[in-house]
């Protein structure tokens, strides 16, 4: 399940459509707290991992032009991490085309790696939109930093 836009991933919260019933209720919430200290017209990108994976919990990631907001919530509790995209020390991108494809993006913070991987984080049916929306967030992510070398 991979919506473009943040509005197409509460339309699902907002009808129940999630994969893991708990997931509606705490991204609800969620939508809440968020929508206190963001503009939806902020957010230039989502993506949404561990939708389908019952052993983990789901996160939502939210890109803005300056920060990357991740979102995960319980029944009990909702909480944000803001990390700074301008702290992103390097970037990796890699498809596969052995079998599946498979695409992987990697953005290494000073203290932290993020990962997205199109196979582990979607099914076999939602994985080409993942392989899409990585595609989108590495070139959201190198265009600014490209332009902010620019500017230096």
């Amino acid at each position: 399940m991979q919506v473009n836009t943040y509005v197409e991933f509460m339309k699902l919260v907002k009808t129940l459509s999630l994969h893991k019933p708990e997931d509606n209720y705490s991204f609800e919430k969620a939508n809440r707290f968020i929508s206190e200290f963001v503009q939806e017209s902020e957010i230039k990108h989502i993506y949404v991992k561990n939708i389908f994976n019952q052993e983990k919990g789901t996160e939502l990631f939210l890109f803005l032009e300056d920060k990357i907001l991740i979102v995960m919530g319980t029944e009990q509790t909702t909480n944000v991490k803001m990390l700074k995209r301008k702290d992103i020390m390097e970037m990796d991108f890699e498809e596969t085309h052995y079998g599946v494809t498979n695409a992987i993006i990697k953005f290494r913070f000073p203290d932290r790696e993020i990962m997205f991987e199109s196979l582990n984080d979607s099914n076999q049916h939602w994985n080409p939109k993942y392989i899409s929306n990585i595609k989108d967030i590495f070139k959201f992510l190198n265009n600014s930093v490209y332009e902010e070398r620019q500017l230096s």
